[in-house]
């Protein structure tokens, strides 16, 4: 391996560690804001209102529709019923 061969190698590899970084940031993000948001008597959170803020922070709906699904993978949101979410912490 030559030496061009070996700085695209750890180009590739900080680039990568960047973007990683940018999706646990953006996350954590996400998580800041449903935990921001009212909750029902039964500490539920509607998903309509999760998407609306999330669109007033700049992520688009898409976007919040993955990190719910994300979230709820990572136990950090609760579906509870259709439109409900519960955060678990």
């Amino acid at each position: 391996m030559n030496d061009f061969d070996e700085i695209m190698n750890i180009q590739r590899s900080m680039s990568s560690r960047l973007m990683n970084e940018a999706a646990v940031d953006r996350k954590l993000e996400f998580i800041e804001l449903v935990s921001s948001l009212k909750t029902d008597k039964k500490g539920r959170i509607q998903i309509e209102t999760i998407i609306i803020e999330a669109k007033l922070a700049g992520i688009t709906e898409s976007e919040s529709n993955s990190l719910i699904l994300e979230l709820e993978r990572d136990s950090y949101l609760k579906k509870l019923e259709p439109g409900f979410v519960k955060m678990n912490f």
